[in-house]
């Protein structure tokens, strides 16, 4: 993430359609921005993946300009934050070269203060203890949708989020409609390479079928022509 937000890699290349610099909150040195932030800060020796990543989707109706661009990734992080603990992000950032200009990348590594007898009050980092307080928080959406089973997982988590980050904007100000559930399990966010090829196969059926209708109607007007003469 760090080599596509300096335009380093292929993707970035790929996706870039006009040349614009990202709004960035912190750095677009995500290492040392992440090593700042956790410096002092102690975490399970099993916790091998420490910083997450997360993309915040705004509504495409609302009308982009810098400013609101700006004004979406300080509310982006400010919902990560306040979900995880209250200092969790190193890093924002809202690329302006793409063409999807709606989407906010947040970096966070959520910290906690740990308390023991022998050692006081600690600050740690974790990956899992936010997440799951979301899913007790929204325990009752979560085993609806798993026939009664409550679960922590990474899906449970998101649906935990979802539903946080809907009333967070509508406290926003934000006029939303209502949240569909989905009814599976599967992934069904696409990569904007994936989007990019639905959207123009999109206009091609959508082009495709014009012709064919003004071939029929032209079919039609000769046919009738032919029978006046």
């Amino acid at each position: 993430m760090q080599a596509h937000g300096m335009r380093m890699d292929q993707s970035s290349q790929k996706r870039r359609v006009r040349d614009v610099d990202p709004i960035v909150i912190g750095s677009l040195d995500l290492r040392q921005a992440y090593e700042d932030h956790v410096d002092g800060a102690r975490m399970n020796k099993a916790l091998k993946r420490p910083a997450m990543h997360a993309i915040v989707q705004f509504p495409k109706e609302l009308k982009v300009t810098p400013e609101n661009q700006e004004k979406w990734l300080k509310i982006a992080v400010e919902f990560i934050n306040k979900t995880h603990g209250g200092d969790a992000v190193f890093a924002a950032r809202f690329d302006r070269d793409e063409e999807g200009q709606h989407t906010a990348d947040v970096f966070y590594a959520p910290k906690y203060t740990k308390t023991t007898k022998s050692r006081g009050d600690e600050v740690w980092i974790s990956t899992t203890k936010h997440g799951k307080e979301l899913c007790e928080k929204h325990r009752e959406e979560i085993e609806r949708r798993h026939d009664d089973n409550f679960l922590t997982g990474p899906r449970q988590v998101g649906i935990a989020l979802n539903a946080e980050l809907n009333n967070f904007l509508k406290k926003k100000g934000l006029q939303l409609d209502d949240r569909v559930e989905k009814d599976h399990g599967f992934k069904d966010r696409l990569s904007p390479e994936q989007y990019k090829v639905l959207k123009e196969r999109s206009k091609r059926e959508a082009v495709l079928k014009e012709n064919q209708f003004l071939k029929k109607k032209v079919a039609a007007v000769t046919k009738e022509n032919n029978v006046l003469k």
